[in-house]
């Protein structure tokens, strides 16, 4: 997990031509354990990478049979809470679902505010790959490791 020099993501526009495959429902092809606990190493990077604490109280893995129609991927978010006069912090939650829907949860939940105090991070977590996005594969190739997670770009796209 550590390392001396300091992980930059990648970040994709998943709302281009031909990046809609983490859309689609899930198909039933494959069973996911509650939780898919085999992602655990991907969530506590993500989590050290934004300075989320690793405990009940700043991580939330959303259940796969709370969710009726699921991404064949498993999506994440991350909220880091910077409120002048306040201590920074920060909070995590993936699921199968829309990222919209992870955020109302996690703001609900831990009663975050949903303010411009607020940095949102909208990602994908890529234990299997996203075989079927050409960059993606590309840029795995170069850096000649896989891509664990990626983060989606929210500057120039539709909201989610």
């Amino acid at each position: 997990m550590s390392s001396p020099e300091k992980f930059e993501p990648l970040v994709f526009n998943t709302h281009s031509l031909g990046r809609r495959a983490h859309f689609e429902n899930y198909d039933g092809t494959q069973t996911f354990e509650n939780g898919e606990s085999e992602l655990d190493d991907i969530r506590e990077e993500i989590a050290t990478h934004f300075g989320v604490p690793i405990d009940d109280g700043h991580i939330f893995i959303i259940d796969n049979s709370l969710i009726d129609k699921k991404r064949s991927h498993r999506a994440f978010c991350v909220v880091v809470r910077r409120k002048p006069g306040e201590e920074e912090r920060a909070w995590y939650i993936d699921g199968r679902t829309a990222h919209v829907t992870m955020l109302n949860r996690l703001y609900n939940y831990y009663e975050v505010p949903d303010d411009e105090f607020n940095e949102k991070h909208l990602g994908f977590l890529d234990l299997n790959g996203f075989d079927d996005v050409e960059d993606m594969r590309k840029e795995s190739e170069k850096r000649g490791t896989q891509i664990r997670w990626f983060i989606r770009d929210t500057i120039n796209s539709p909201a989610s």
